[in-house]
């Protein structure tokens, strides 16, 4: 194991993500030594070639999982972004994964950063539009992330097994003209497939985002600093879905305006997931790892960074990539 406070060996679940692959970076910026999980030989290239040891395995591979957990000095679990299809087809490997790792390192005093998201408080528009949740409040997931409240206690209970277990609760990521998840790319998937942006009346319901170059800094500090058993939101700004309609429109060349539709026409359209980006709220607090990590963050707000790729004229073919299934609010 690695002196206390020297360089970390840091096993990385989902470094090839958008969010993993931030994570990755500042992992090394900070002089962590890396193993990355990569299931395909694609993903091994793309962590070879950034100077990172390959363990090839997926989550359901608990041996290579448990191996490789004995071998580091800490996990960071980036693995849990992506669709609502995708999660829900994945929880018993999620599951599994997690047995495989917690067994690994219990008693060892290791750290084990786990990525849960703000999506598990639910949607809180219909009832209370205004709330600011924050780490001591109830959760009330959807459907879709029925198992996350067990997954979390699970991970928060490991601390009185003698592993240093931190949970980090993203809210939507953003930045660097990518994320596929989310109001965001859902509104360029629509500009680009349909030449226009639809939008409900409504949509000025307020939902939590943050810069993915901030939260790869929350998951640095949670690794070296977070205490067993804790969770932290990481929230880096609040918009209106509304908002986001319009910049998208004006990046794509439409001048801002959003075409009103009704409920059903928007989700014949966009699916599922396009009126209701316009209909729920989720706000949440994040002054917990402001106040015990030190967090500061300090990126362009969404809309600012909207405005910059508008400023920049970048089509709208190369930034955030629309999702392949029906996204979810993380």
């Amino acid at each position: 194991m690695a002196d206390e406070g020297g360089p970390l060996r840091v096993l990385l679940i989902g470094g090839t993500g958008f969010i993993g692959s931030v994570v990755l970076e500042r992992l090394q910026e900070a002089g962590h030594d890396v193993a990355g999980l990569a299931r395909s030989d694609a993903a091994a290239a793309t962590l070879a070639a950034r100077g990172v040891r390959v363990v090839r395995g997926a989550l359901a591979d608990a041996a290579v999982l448990a191996a490789a957990a004995r071998e580091a000095d800490a996990v960071v679990q980036v693995s849990l972004a992506g669709s609502t299809t995708m999660i829900a087809e994945q929880e018993a490997e999620i599951s599994g994964a997690l047995d495989a790792v917690l067994g690994a390192l219990e008693r060892s005093g290791k750290a084990l950063v786990y990525t849960s998201g703000i999506g598990i408080y639910g949607d809180t528009g219909s009832f209370a539009p205004d709330l600011v949740l924050t780490e001591e409040d109830p959760v009330a997931p959807a459907r879709y992330y029925h198992f996350l409240p067990e997954i979390e206690r699970r991970v928060r209970a490991a601390a009185r097994r003698g592993v240093r277990s931190v949970l980090v609760r993203p809210a939507l990521a953003y930045g660097r003209r990518g994320g596929w998840i989310g109001p965001i790319p859902r509104r360029f998937a629509c500009a680009r497939t349909h030449g226009r942006v639809f939008g409900l009346e409504a949509g000025r319901n307020l939902i939590a985002h943050v810069d993915v170059d901030d939260l790869a800094d929350l998951y640095l500090l949670a690794l070296e600093r977070g205490a067993a058993g804790e969770v932290y939101n990481a929230v880096s700004d609040e918009v209106a879905v509304r908002d986001v309609a319009e910049a998208v429109s004006r990046i794509a060349g439409f001048g801002g305006g959003v075409a009103p539709v009704g409920i059903e026409e928007q989700r014949r359209l966009e699916g599922w997931m396009g009126p209701f980006d316009f209909q729920f709220a989720l706000r949440a607090s994040s002054e917990k790892a402001r106040r015990e990590l030190g967090w500061a963050p300090r990126r362009p707000g969404v809309l600012e960074h909207l405005a910059g790729l508008e400023a920049e004229g970048v089509s709208i073919a190369e930034v955030y990539p629309g999702p392949g299934l029906s996204g979810t609010p993380q």
